[in-house]
């Protein structure tokens, strides 16, 4: 398989940028506001950086489901030419230059690894939002010496095995071994891309398709029905009923849900439809304007038996809203555009942070911190 493709990217080469709500920060957060982790998403895995004891510092993750943060948005960041061989290449070159024990928390972090891997996929850019904290705050002359602070804001060990059982076999790790456990990891992570990278090649058509969905139900059922294989089953359903797309693997056409992740009030959910070579139907499936596909989802959802359980009912009775459907981009909850950061909030607004220390207060706090530092070294 070459580097690079030799016609147009397929839909599959879309690269996104997981947003996630920095956990781990102590007073550093409270002094600098929100902080960040984040994620490239391309070929079916997320890959970012963080502290290790030794070794590579670079991980790999399912999408969206980071130990590091509490998952707020996906952005969008455009299609990569380079293929899932190209793109484990350029990973297996950032892994020795990005090692574990260098990781600091404001001057050699997640976000800066994910604005070089974006360069090297050759997509569009972090948005500016994200590095707001780090420009401000950061290594260079306005830091004030905070990024020399240094938190574990590192996957464990215990994480790292556990999230690589999607791809394999278990690893078995002796306790402590960081370099063992992302070893192991990373092997079977370039598996589990080469693996589905041959299953999108021989299968000769498929399409990735996004659901945003507004609810007023309660976040906890939310969280756990996202993980109800018979919750899936009714979504997958209801969606393939209004595309005409079967749920069979034995049809020509048929529809796969891949993944639901609750995040606020919203559900995104990630589906995929599959074509056989022999089917002659016109590709891309057809879609349905919004609004359309609104007024046919929601009845044929609520029709199923599976709608009739007692958890699954009270979703259904809960507000219910589109705002993104198959044949749309995914937006979460903000995206970014030609013209700048553009700000989407559905439903309640998001809440202010603040951080309880006035700027004056703040700044001494910050210059007792490097003092404090310095007197150490």
């Amino acid at each position: 398989m070459a580097s690079r493709f030799n016609e147009e990217p397929p839909e599959y080469a879309e690269v996104a940028l997981n947003v996630y709500e920095l956990h781990y920060t102590g007073t550093v957060g409270l002094l600098v506001g929100r902080l960040y982790h984040v994620g490239i998403e391309v070929y079916w895995l997320e890959w970012s950086f963080g502290a290790g004891d030794d070794w590579t510092g670079v991980f790999p993750c399912q999408p969206k489901q980071s130990s590091l943060g509490t998952f707020l948005e996906s952005v969008p960041l455009g299609r990569t030419s380079f293929t899932p061989r190209g793109v484990l290449d350029i990973l297996r070159q950032l892994r020795p230059l990005w090692l574990g024990p260098e990781y600091q928390l404001l001057s050699h972090n997640c976000q800066i690894f994910c604005t070089k891997l974006a360069e090297r996929l050759e997509v569009h850019p972090v948005p500016d939002w994200v590095l707001e904290t780090l420009r401000r705050f950061g290594s260079g002359p306005e830091s004030n010496g905070v990024s020399t602070i240094k938190p574990q804001a590192r996957p464990s060990v215990v994480a790292l095995a556990g999230g690589s059982a999607a791809f394999g076999n278990e690893p078995k790790i002796p306790d402590g071994e960081w370099a063992a456990a992302v070893e192991e990891v990373w092997e079977q992570a370039q598996g589990y891309v080469l693996d589905r990278a041959a299953e999108a090649e021989n299968s000769s058509r498929f399409e990735d398709v996004f659901l945003e969905l507004i609810h007023s139900a309660d976040e906890g059922l939310v969280r756990v029905l996202s993980k109800d294989k018979a919750f899936h089953g009714l979504f997958n359903q209801a969606v393939g009923e209004v595309l005409d797309v079967g749920t069979e693997k034995s049809e020509e056409v048929w529809l796969e849900l891949r993944y639901m992740a609750p995040v606020a009030n919203c559900l995104l959910v990630g589906l995929i439809i599959h074509a056989s070579e022999d089917d002659d139907d016109e590709w891309p499936h057809p879609k349905l304007p919004l609004q359309d596909f609104q007024e046919a989802f929601f009845p044929a959802l609520k029709k199923s038996r599976v709608a009739q359980r007692a958890d699954i009912s009270r979703f259904l009775a809960s507000h219910l809203h589109l705002i993104t459907a198959p044949g749309m981009s995914r937006f979460g909850r903000r995206v970014e555009s030609s013209a700048g950061p553009l700000e989407i909030h559905w439903g309640p607004p998001l809440p202010a942070v603040h951080t309880g220390v006035a700027p004056r207060a703040a700044l001494s706090k910050l210059q007792q911190i490097r003092s404090n530092l310095r007197r150490r070294q």
